[in-house]
Formats: C-alpha cells, sequence, structure tokens
C-alpha cells in the first residue's frame, strides 16, 4: 500500500511538471505583441489626431525605433472609434521609439514596463511609464489610453 502511494504522488509531481514546462514552450513559440495605446492631447486634453480639434493626419504619421543608426518601421494600428493609436512594440521591459507626427516634427518615445501577470505564464509586458520628449505621460485609466500633450 505505502508503495502505491508513493507511486501515485511521484506521477503526481511529475505530471504538475511536465505540464507546466509545456505551457512555457507554447508561450515561446507564440509571438505576442507589446500594444501601448496612445493619444495626442492639447492642453484642455482635446484630442489633436481625432475629432474637430484634429491637428496631425494620422494616416500619415510614422512610428519608428533606430537600429545601428537604421531606421526600423513600427506598426500600429489606427482605432478611429476609440480616438488613439495602437503601436505594437516587441516585448521590452523599457525602450525608446519615435513617433513623427508630420514632416519635421517627431516626438522622442521613452518608456518603462513591467511583466502583466493577468497574463502569466506568457510572458507580457505592460508599459506602465511613458515620456514623450521628456514630458511625463498620462495614462487614462477610464480609456486604457496614454494621453501624450503637445504644446
Amino acid at each position: 500500500m505505502k508503495n502505491y502511494i508513493i507511486v501515485l504522488l511521484s506521477s503526481l509531481l511529475f505530471l504538475m511538471n511536465s505540464c507546466r514546462e509545456e505551457a512555457l514552450v507554447l508561450c515561446q513559440d507564440i509571438y505576442i505583441p507589446q500594444s501601448t495605446n496612445l493619444s495626442y492631447v492639447d492642453e484642455n486634453g482635446q484630442n489633436l489626431l481625432f475629432g474637430p480639434q484634429k491637428k496631425f493626419v494620422v494616416e500619415n504619421m510614422a512610428i519608428y525605433k533606430m537600429v545601428n543608426d537604421t531606421i526600423q518601421p513600427i506598426n500600429f494600428t489606427i482605432n478611429k472609434e476609440s480616438a488613439y493609436i495602437t503601436v505594437h512594440l516587441e516585448q521590452s521591459s523599457q525602450g525608446t521609439f519615435f513617433i513623427e507626427l508630420q514632416a519635421g516634427t517627431v516626438q522622442e518615445i521613452n518608456f518603462k514596463a513591467n511583466i502583466d501577470e493577468s497574463k502569466l505564464p506568457c510572458e507580457n509586458y505592460r508599459v506602465n511609464e511613458l515620456q514623450h520628449n521628456g514630458n511625463q505621460g498620462h495614462f487614462n485609466t477610464q480609456g486604457h489610453v496614454w494621453e501624450l500633450t503637445y504644446e
């Protein structure tokens, strides 16, 4: 009887460990971008990308990062109904990218991120600090959007 209990416990331990490793392997095989929602607003909180106070043409914007002095475009999605753009970054705890709002108007964006515990076992970062040209961005928790004030 004792041997059956030991075999049963050993089997359960083996199964639990093998399932955990399986989940991690599956996560590594799936590319999950680190997505961040952004919007530019004026000092009165009016959206400068969408709506009546629109100052920039979103379809003409460019988002990129610099790698060894070479521009690498970054994909982004335009969300007209929600009035923001979603920038699709590589998973990272920190980084820098650039948004060219219009010709000659480039914003440097620096961010820091932490692992989102709700997404485990797959490692996924969520941006928790964002600056543009040295100014702190404001995270609108209601809309889940980083609002960047353009001056």
